[in-house]
């Protein structure tokens, strides 16, 4: 077990329940260390198709979601089994999935072809395919399930789509490359961060237009925003600051200098602090939710690569993506950190009835038990 290092401040926030770039909810319990004080090893690890990206629960989470970037499929695991139950095939790299609020099907994007498939979740076939104007690489789907964005960034668009009538009904023009796209809470803003350019474009969803470009820093990553939206949260990882952005306007409201490479953050409005690892430093730290001092802080294993929490935010994850394995941080005082082992190059994290890491050199995802202690 390591300890904080960071200091403890007592933090306000107002009546709110958890946003961040990632949650989970409680599931099944475990201790973070083996016996021999070792890391922990997997429950199961699950073999998927080559370079997984970030997974999807369906709404009833039942089933996760893995889009496979190099191999060119999308796997579909059972969260019960913990088992592969079928591996649709797809026609060059997919650069990621969605699902649809209403459960039904999956949307993926093929980088290569140009194209979204959509994928029916009963049989496990694609159903059509939605012709695009550029690559898409990173998909967003509205609360809805009857608008679904492509980030299109080869030819420096956001494809605006109807799912419903497998068609597109609006392409959005920018001066340079979108790459990461999000969503506000309710939909009515799309959040596009330019990673080249240092920006970050807020379009309003209601009229397909941008309505705000604004300057952040230096290779800004998704946004997060607060749960009612009126706050979005920017990590710059090229210069080590976080951008609190207004949330409908776009407006600069602050800028916090964080630390070394900060991922997307963890928004805890009830706890009054918003939660980044630092890539760079090894670390996690909670920053104060109004002026963005450092409360606590905690080691991780090397090259954090992101953060997920838990409903409660008591506990924080990470994975940790140069020293292949998962931190496990508990954020009670003085906060401590366990480590889980992973495969090869964890990147990404996704929670439900268990915590997955998809491990992209590996060609797996390893599943562990959500309950971690330290």
């Amino acid at each position: 077990m390591r300890r904080s290092t960071g200091r403890r401040r007592r933090a306000a926030g107002a009546i709110a329940v958890i946003v961040a770039g990632m949650c989970l909810a409680g599931g099944v319990a475990a201790p973070a260390h083996a016996a021999d004080g070792a890391p922990r090893p997997a429950l199961a690890t699950i073999a998927v198709g080559d370079t997984p990206r970030v997974g999807v629960l369906t709404p009833d989470g039942d089933t996760l979601v893995v889009p496979n970037l190099d191999s060119g499929t999308v796997s579909l695991i059972d969260t019960t089994s913990n088992t592969v139950r079928a591996t649709v095939p797809l026609s060059g790299r997919v650069g990621s999935v969605v699902v649809d609020p209403r459960g039904a099907l999956a949307y993926a994007s093929e980088v290569d072809s140009r194209r979204v498939s959509v994928i029916s979740l009963a049989t496990a076939r694609v159903t059509s395919t939605i012709r695009l104007g550029g690559s898409p690489e990173f998909l967003a789907i509205d609360p809805s399930g009857r608008r679904l964005y492509a980030s299109t960034s080869d030819v420096s668009t956001v494809t605006v789509i109807d799912p419903d009538k497998r068609r597109v009904v609006a392409i959005v023009p920018f001066m340079t490359q979108p790459y990461r796209i999000s969503l506000s809470p309710d939909g009515s803003r799309l959040y596009a961060s330019m990673t080249r350019a240092g920006r970050v474009a807020v379009i309003d969803t209601a009229r397909n237009r941008v309505i705000a470009r604004v300057r952040v820093g230096q290779q800004p990553t998704r946004v997060a925003t607060d749960p009612d939206g009126a706050r979005a949260y920017v990590a710059n990882f090229g210069s080590g600051t976080i951008s609190v952005l207004d949330g409908r306007t776009g407006a600069v409201r602050a800028t916090w200098q964080v630390g070394e490479q900060p991922t997307v953050p963890v928004v805890d409005v009830k706890g009054g602090r918003v939660i980044t690892a630092l890539a760079g430093e090894d670390r996690v730290v909670a920053l104060d939710y109004d002026t963005g001092a450092v409360l606590d802080s905690a080691p991780t294993g090397s090259r954090p690569w992101g953060v997920l929490a838990n409903a409660d935010v008591t506990r924080v994850y990470t994975p940790d993506f140069g020293a292949d394995t998962v931190s496990v941080v508990c954020t009670t005082t003085p906060w401590t950190t366990a480590t889980l082992q992973a495969q090869a190059q964890p990147v990404w994290l996704v929670g439900g009835p268990y915590l997955y890491a998809m491990n992209a050199a590996a060609s797996s995802v390893s599943v562990y038990a959500t309950d971690q202690s330290c």
